[in-house]
């Protein structure tokens, strides 16, 4: 993913193969957005920080930019967020909560990942954003936030006022039925109504293979 000089990687704890491409490919990146935190059912913040993984990003002026997501057992948890969003005390704990951990930590802002959001939210996440942008800012820390393209649960245009980047995840068009990962039919609204210096193209380095007699979702490859 690439902001004019800025290149962007993902990193996750559950795959060797991710710790794996971030040694091999340390020299060319620029800011790491870790998979190190969730929020569970009950709006708590967990935290699964890995200190090596981290010292060495700071070893190679990366900047780290922990996720926080909604995922739950594999699916993306829309209940947690809805809870969340109608919730302005659990707001508020969960934005202290993250600026505590990433000041201690020594990190340089947050990517908030929050997805299979209801529409009727939308406002709701604006909301968010923007007290979590006016927490984060006051430190000079940064704010990113994931979006999907063509999506109404999203306000691009009004987000984008509380974040530094927007993520655009230009993958997972299809994935359920066979299709294109990413058609540029379905993405190029998006790509025109996010202001070029905070737009960051977000590509995924994998496939799936679909079992066209089952009604199962692709493997990913």
């Amino acid at each position: 993913v690439n902001n004019n000089q800025d290149f962007y990687a993902f990193y996750v704890n559950w795959d060797v193969n991710s710790e794996r491409s971030l040694r091999r490919n340390i020299d060319e990146i620029d800011v790491l957005i870790p998979q190190w935190f969730d929020l569970n059912s009950k709006l708590e913040l967990k935290s699964d920080i890995q200190k090596e993984i981290a010292d060495l990003a700071k070893k190679h002026d990366i900047k780290v930019l922990p996720l926080i997501n909604n995922e739950v057992n594999g699916k993306w948890d829309q209940e947690i967020i809805h809870n969340l969003l109608n919730s302005p005390a659990a707001q508020d704990k969960l934005i202290k909560n993250l600026h505590q951990q990433i000041k201690q930590n020594g990190f340089d802002g947050i990517n908030i990942d929050f997805e299979n959001l209801h529409k009727n939210d939308r406002d709701k996440l604006t909301t968010f954003m923007k007290k979590l942008y006016s927490t984060f800012h006051a430190d000079g820390l940064m704010v990113t936030i994931d979006v999907p393209p063509e999506n109404p649960a999203f306000d691009y245009i009004n987000l984008e006022k509380y974040c530094d980047r927007m993520m655009l995840m230009l993958y997972d068009e299809n994935y359920i039925n066979p299709g294109p990962i990413a058609s540029s039919s379905w993405f190029e609204d998006a790509l025109s109504s996010i202001p070029k210096d905070k737009l960051i193209a977000s590509l995924g380095n994998y496939g799936y293979d679909w079992d066209w007699e089952s009604q199962q979702g692709g493997k990913a490859v």
